[in-house]
C-alpha cells in the first residue's frame, strides 16, 4: 500500500501553516520524502506527526513493538502510564501550579518526583515504548532491527537535510505500521545506538557534504618537519630564479 500523498493547501490546513511556509519547508528538504512535480509538491503523510495523524502519545507505539518486550515490562510500563494518567486528573483539581502538583502525587504514591518527571518526558517523545525499563538487558530480539527498516532508516538520515533520528525513526514507524509490513523496529535509544555505529566519515559525507568531508574524515599524510633534511624537499611555485647548481664537481 502506497503512502497518502498530500498537497501544499491541505498539508498548510493541516499544519495550521501558511501555504509558502510549507513550499519553504519542502524546498529545504525539512518535510521528509517531499516530491515536486512540475510546479506541485507532493508530501507525504509520514513526513509530520500531525499529517500520519499522530495526536497523542499513544499514537507513538504499535502493538507490534510492544510484543517484543516480557510481559514484566508491558505491565510495568502500563503502571508508568497510569500514574502519568492519574497525575494529569490530580493537578486538575490541585490548588498550585502544575510542579506542586507533581511533588505532592508523587509523595502521595511514594515515588520520586525525579523519576516521574523522567516518565513524563520520555512517554511524550517516545509513547509507551519509552516508559519500557530498559536495565537489566534485553532479551534475544529486543535490539534487532529488520534489515529493511534500517536500509529506509539510513535512506533518510543520511541526506543533506540532515534530519534527526528521532523524526527518521517516527517515519519508519509510521510506515511499518501503516503499510503493515512487520519489521521489527527497537526504541529510539537505541535507534540511537544505531546510528552510532554508522562510521562518522559515511554520515559527515553524506549529511555534510564533500568538503566537510576532505576537511574531517579525508585521509592525509603525517609528516615530521624535523625528519627532513635541508634541501630535501622543494616545493615549485611556478616562480623563476637564478641559482648554483653544482654538477660532478664543478
Amino acid at each position: 500500500m502506497n503512502q497518502k500523498l498530500l498537497d501544499i493547501q491541505t498539508a498548510a490546513q493541516l499544519l495550521g501553516k501558511t501555504q509558502r511556509h510549507i513550499r519553504r519547508l519542502c524546498k529545504t528538504g525539512q518535510l521528509a520524502g517531499a516530491v515536486q512535480k512540475g510546479r506541485r509538491w507532493l508530501i507525504p503523510v509520514s513526513a509530520h506527526d500531525k499529517l500520519r495523524g499522530i495526536k497523542t502519545a499513544d499514537d507513538l507505539t504499535s502493538p507490534a513493538q510492544l510484543r517484543n518486550f516480557s510481559e514484566h515490562k508491558r505491565t510495568q510500563a502500563l503502571t508508568r502510564l497510569g500514574h502519568i494518567r492519574q497525575l494529569e486528573k490530580f493537578a486538575a483539581h490541585f490548588g498550585g501550579t502544575y510542579s506542586d502538583a507533581l511533588a505532592a502525587y508523587a509523595e502521595l504514591q511514594g515515588i520520586s518526583s525525579r523519576s516521574l518527571q523522567r516518565w513524563i518526558s520520555r512517554y511524550r517523545n517516545q509513547g509507551l515504548l519509552g516508559l519500557i525499563d530498559g536495565r537489566g538487558g534485553a532479551r534475544p530480539g529486543d535490539e534487532a532491527f529488520s534489515p529493511d527498516a534500517f536500509e529506509l532508516f539510513k535512506s533518510l538520515y543520511l541526506t543533506p537535510q540532515q534530519l534527526s533520528a528521532k523524526l527518521c525513526w517516527q517515519n519508519i514507524n509510521y510506515i511499518n505500521q501503516s503499510e503493515d509490513r512487520g519489521w521489527q523496529i527497537p526504541a529510539l535509544p537505541t535507534v540511537y545506538k544505531y546510528v552510532d555505529r554508522i562510521p562518522l566519515a559515511v554520515k559527515v559525507l553524506h549529511r555534510e557534504g564533500l568538503a566537510a568531508y576532505d576537511a574531517k574524515c579525508a585521509p592525509y599524510v603525517q609528516t615530521d618537519p624535523e625528519s627532513i633534511q635541508p634541501g630535501a624537499v622543494w616545493i615549485g611555485d611556478h616562480h623563476q630564479f637564478n641559482c648554483w647548481i653544482r654538477h660532478r664537481g664543478q
